[in-house]
């Protein structure tokens, strides 16, 4: 008999839990530095090397994201401040709106993220 076990349940192995769910401070400096490890200390939205980086939760905790690997990645400062409680696709169109450049990484996560920009005064003004 063969037994499997997936990444994040084997990363899960050890980290303890407060009782509202969230990873004890001990864990979550684990996670973080596994987060950090796994993404070469590199934002993973601009591509920049960022030593002194963050771990961002790509789906918010308070939007039901979890403190699993697969909701972490690596963000620069600037990119973890710019995406706030944002999700990454809401981030995306909110810089856009901004007239702002996006990330170069974004392309991405946003590969399903289509626009629709009609000429028509109906249209006009929204997404």
């Amino acid at each position: 008999m063969k037994i499997v076990f997936s990444i994040s349940l084997l990363a899960e192995r050890g980290a303890t839990r407060n009782p509202d769910g969230l990873l004890s401070r001990l864990s979550w400096r684990r996670r973080c530095g596994q987060v950090k490890r796994r993404d070469k200390e590199t934002c993973q939205y601009c591509g920049e090397p960022a030593p002194k980086g963050q771990v961002d939760h790509v789906l918010p905790l308070s939007r039901g994201g979890t403190d699993s690997l697969d909701n972490l990645k690596w963000a620069c400062p600037t990119c973890n401040a710019s995406k706030g409680a944002d999700t990454v696709s809401e981030w995306t169109i909110r810089l856009l709106m901004e007239g702002r450049d996006i990330p170069k990484l974004l392309d991405r996560y946003n590969a399903a993220l289509t626009w629709d920009i009609r000429e028509d005064s109906e249209s006009e003004g929204r997404w």
